[in-house]
């Protein structure tokens, strides 16, 4: 039981998922473990943004195993979270997560119309930032994988 967000273990979450990446057995679903963990408390606790990015980890170790229906369900559930949230550059991102989910899935429209959402939000804060381009560029370059 955690009683503040700095004690919710996201980073343990992330080394496991760098593991899995390395090929390590077990890595993924041991991320997912924390993650599902971290949502859990924050929801608790009431941490809308924590439990965002619990919610967009969780999506980004699916697509990692080419899980990508389970991928968009998380990023879709992180991008309804964070946009209850003031935690602009967590909404863009989880934006940018569903819109790999699609880009797996082959939903390559879905997918370049998700980055544009992921440049628009991250606009919000600084449009002129590399972030945004890079958004941009993605949008661009999956619209013509179809």
């Amino acid at each position: 039981m955690f009683n503040n967000a700095r004690d919710i273990p996201i980073n343990l979450g992330n080394c496991y998922r760098d593991e899995g990446a390395n090929g390590i057995s077990g890595a993924y679903e041991r991320a997912l473990a924390v993650y599902e963990q971290a949502r859990d408390e924050a929801t608790r606790l009431g941490f809308r943004a924590i439990e965002a990015h619990a919610l967009r980890l969780r999506a980004s170790v699916h697509r990692a195993q080419e899980k990508f229906a389970v991928a968009l369900a998380d990023a879709d559930a992180a991008v309804a979270v964070a946009a209850d949230t003031i935690d602009v550059d967590g909404l863009a991102e989880a934006h940018r997560e569903r819109a790999n989910a699609l880009t797996g899935m082959r939903r390559y429209v879905e997918a370049a119309e998700g980055y544009l959402q992921a440049a628009a939000t991250t606009a919000r804060i600084d449009s002129r930032s590399s972030h945004y381009f890079e958004l941009v560029r993605h949008a661009l370059a999956v619209d013509r994988a179809e």
